[in-house]
């Protein structure tokens, strides 16, 4: 519990409105939100997943993972716009 309260202390909020320019053209800037290590399977054995989100369009792909090291495959498949495992 005493680096839970430790983490939460150095974190700063997210910014409410956007600070910078957004992207000219799709792909032009991806974000991306990975999380992990469920407490439980998913009903296809996956405990991880990974989303990828188009900065210009806002269009999404989310990947589910049965291991961490399939990140930087789900990754790619993202950039050409492939379903997992590609």
């Amino acid at each position: 519990m005493q680096l839970l309260r430790y983490t939460k202390m150095t974190c700063e909020p997210m910014p409410k409105e956007r600070s910078g320019k957004q992207a000219d053209s799709p792909g032009g800037e991806v974000h991306t939100d990975w999380w992990g290590l469920s407490p439980v399977k998913s009903l296809g054995g996956k405990l991880y997943y990974i989303s990828f989100t188009d900065d210009k369009t806002h269009y999404m792909w989310v990947y589910l993972l049965a291991h961490k090291s399939d990140t930087l495959k789900a990754y790619l498949c993202s950039r050409c716009h492939d379903s997992f495992p590609c």
